[in-house]
């Protein structure tokens, strides 16, 4: 949690992936336009960017068994509910 922190997104670029026909030419749907170290202004991170300093917290939980669920949409609403329990606990002191 906090990685968001160390990029500065002005747009996604939705409609710059459209006008530039990146879109139909390549299949992006997103084009982001940020702001960032070294290089001002970057589309598309073609260039890369140097992360800002942020404070990050990581945490490791346990290993889910998908075979104990009855079907894989169970499964999966089990991971991303566990998963965003954990995000918004993590996420509460920054």
């Amino acid at each position: 949690a906090g990685g968001q922190q160390t990029y500065l997104p002005i747009t996604d670029g939705r409609r710059l992936a459209e006008i530039t026909g990146f879109r139909r030419l390549f299949g992006v749907k997103v084009l982001p336009v940020a702001a960032g170290v070294p290089f001002g202004l970057t589309i598309g991170n073609l260039a890369g960017w140097i992360p800002l300093p942020a404070r990050l917290s990581i945490e490791v939980l346990d290993p889910v068994d998908v075979r104990r669920f009855r079907d894989l949409g169970d499964a999966y609403r089990h991971v991303t509910g566990v998963m965003q329990a954990t995000l918004t606990r993590l996420t509460d002191g920054l």
